[in-house]
């Protein structure tokens, strides 16, 4: 039975004189297209309040996070920077609630462009608001749209993680349409891939189950070996179901914090043997 797979989706106005401001929920046939190749089907996911996400995320069994306008610094604790572009406080907060909700159902998640920067946020992350004025001697990350189905710039893939495995190789060519870029990365999450002006353009969890972030548009690269290999995993993963995260191991000072807390109880304990 192919899995289903939802897709988030952004939030448009429209324009036509006859409809206007009549809100519509948009995304690129390449995100369906893509699931499809790889054995899914997928489905669209409305921005309706965060509360309702679960709900959703329940039916489903995979989770893409797709592309889409910049992500509200206010959900980080951070101030707009100047060159923040549109944001869309509603979307945010849905897909926070549904990447969470999804991570703890044990779906795998595949995240794309602004999905890795709002996956990033939603785990405890910050962000680059803006790479051209805040990262000296970038690369060009933003193509122009005519140019965006064609490989843009090289990234080296970290050994050792998973998507190196996905990936067979140490350098790739991906295309590139972002401003943003991951900061300070959110715990649990590691680095998987780089551009050679050092922002990070991969990133995956440390515990299965499946959950690859990137931060170029596979979708539209038609053909590209990463790209059918990415897709693939993720299907098939969402093809054998759910897997409980595996959780994280205890840290030293949280080894070293449960003897002194038995240490406290004991002393408690044996201090009201004493009154």
């Amino acid at each position: 039975m192919r899995p289903l797979i939802g897709i988030t989706t952004s939030t448009q106005l429209s324009d036509d004189p006859t409809r206007l401001g009549m809100r519509r929920y948009a995304l690129p046939a390449y995100y369906v297209a893509r699931i499809e190749e790889a054995g899914g089907l997928a489905v669209l996911l409305p921005n309706v309040p965060g509360e309702q996400a679960a709900g959703y995320v329940e039916r489903l069994d995979g989770l893409v996070l797709s592309g889409g306008v910049d992500v509200d610094p206010d959900c980080y604790g951070a101030q707009p920077h100047a060159k923040l572009g549109e944001v869309d406080r509603a979307r945010d907060r849905f897909e926070i609630a549904a990447v969470q909700a999804a991570r703890s159902a044990g779906l795998p998640i595949l995240a794309i462009c602004r999905g890795m920067q709002l996956t990033n946020v939603a785990f405890g992350g910050t962000l680059v608001q803006d790479i051209p004025s805040q990262i000296e001697r970038a690369f060009q990350h933003e193509q122009s749209t005519t140019d965006i189905e064609q490989h843009g710039h090289g990234v080296g893939l970290e050994v050792g993680t998973a998507l190196h495995a996905l990936a067979g190789v140490a350098q790739a060519r991906v295309n590139s349409s972002h401003h943003q870029a991951v900061e300070r990365m959110a715990e649990g999450f590691r680095v998987t891939a780089k551009a050679g002006d050092g922002v990070i353009e991969a990133m995956e969890h440390t515990q299965p189950p499946f959950f690859q972030c990137v931060q170029w548009h596979p979708e539209r690269l038609v053909g590209d070996a990463l790209t059918r290999a990415l897709f693939t995993a993720f299907v098939d993963a969402a093809r054998h179901g759910p897997l409980a995260p595996t959780p994280p191991a205890p840290s030293a000072t949280a080894k070293a914090a449960k003897p002194a807390a038995a240490r406290a109880v004991a002393g408690k304990a044996g201090a009201a043997k004493g009154r």
